[in-house]
C-alpha cells in the first residue's frame, strides 16, 4: 500500500469511529470532517509551494550561472506568503480538530499519522 493511500486509511479509520459514535451530534462530526479536509488541504498546498520554490530556486540557479536574466524572482518573492497563509490555515484546523475530538481520539490519530510518516522517509 503507498503512503498516500495508508495515510488516507487512517483519517478513513477515524472517520468510521466517528460516525459509530452515537453521542456525536450531525454538526461536530461535519466540523471533523471540515478540519480534516483543511489538514489534508493546506498541508498539500504547502508541499506544493515547496516543490515550486525548490524547482524555482534551481531555474534562478541556472540563470545565474548562464549570466541570464532574473526577472522572474518576484513570483518567487510572493510565494511565501501562500505558504504562511497555508501554515496559518493548518494550525487553525488542527485546533479545531483537537477541540471536537477526546484526548484519546487525537492521540490515536496523531499516533497513527506519525506512523505512517515514518514510515514514508526514506532509509539508508
Amino acid at each position: 500500500m503507498t503512503a498516500s493511500k495508508t495515510l488516507y486509511k487512517v483519517r478513513c479509520d477515524l472517520e468510521n469511529r466517528i460516525d459509530d459514535d452515537p453521542a456525536r451530534t450531525r454538526q461536530e462530526k461535519h466540523g471533523i470532517y471540515l478540519a480534516l479536509n483543511g489538514i489534508d488541504n493546506a498541508e498539500e498546498t504547502i508541499r506544493g509551494a515547496a516543490r515550486w520554490i525548490r524547482t524555482d530556486l534551481d531555474r534562478i540557479e541556472r540563470n545565474l550561472d548562464g549570466d541570464m536574466s532574473l526577472n522572474s524572482l518576484g513570483e518567487l518573492q510572493r510565494k511565501p506568503v501562500e505558504v504562511d497563509m497555508a501554515i496559518a490555515l493548518r494550525d487553525a484546523h488542527w485546533k479545531v480538530l483537537g477541540a471536537l475530538l477526546t484526548k484519546g481520539e487525537m492521540d490515536d490519530y496523531l499516533t497513527d499519522r506519525k506512523a505512517v510518516r515514518a514510515a514514508m522517509l526514506p532509509t539508508d
